[in-house]
């Protein structure tokens, strides 16, 4: 399943809670059967919150079974060429994507490109930041039970549907893509994004109350 903007938050020290960390995956697409996801971030943040970042993608992206990878960059971009790229990721899903991403079973390989920054962001983007995703969130919660995560343990489709951590991906994804503006999905594509029906019903029903 394939997730769209989210928040992350992430404590720090002293078990006091940092401010929320946002990402947005903005693209998504297949080449040689690898699947390759592009994240954006508003900011370069530490290490570790960019590590937060590519597990929570890992964890609500598992399908299909080939092997992911996941290149996080700035929203804004950098004047230098390839200056905005923060971190590089991958992972498997199957065997097939573990063979294909030289990966052992649950075994990962993320780094960080340490010292770049992203170009500074304007008025109307600092306007906006997380405002979708907060919207989403809290719509998904709703539709959950106040549940965010479990989907990445649900071992079979009928487990998915019973998920409630799987039912606020869904839900949060088509709010989003609701608030977003974007390109409604064809019956193939929405297959494809979600295999399990009541996952599929979960993103109408978002995409339809989120529509403004």
């Amino acid at each position: 399943m394939l997730c769209g903007a989210a928040l992350v938050s992430v404590s720090g020290c002293g078990g006091t809670e940092a401010e929320p960390v946002s990402y947005n995956v903005g693209g998504y697409g297949m080449t040689g059967g690898r699947v390759w996801i592009l994240v954006t971030v508003p900011r370069a943040y530490a290490p570790d919150q960019l590590r937060e970042v590519f597990d929570r993608v890992r964890a609500e992206n598992r399908e299909p079974e080939h092997a992911h990878f996941v290149a996080i960059k700035c929203e804004t971009g950098n004047d230098e060429v390839g200056a905005d790229r923060l971190a590089f990721g991958r992972y498997a899903v199957g065997a097939v994507g573990a063979e294909q991403a030289r990966l052992a079973a649950g075994e990962t390989a993320f780094s960080v490109f340490r010292g770049r920054t992203c170009a500074p962001r304007t008025v109307e983007q600092e306007a906006r930041t997380n405002r979708p995703a907060e919207r989403a969130d809290a719509y998904a919660l709703e539709q959950s039970g106040g549940i965010r995560t479990g989907c990445e343990d649900a071992g079979s489709r009928s487990e998915a549907a019973r998920e409630p951590g799987c039912v606020y991906v869904a839900a949060r994804r088509g709010c989003l893509d609701a608030l977003n503006g974007a390109p409604r999905n064809s019956p193939k594509a929405l297959r494809a994004r979600f295999p399990v029906p009541a996952l599929r019903r979960a993103y109408v029903a978002a995409v339809m109350s989120c529509t403004e």
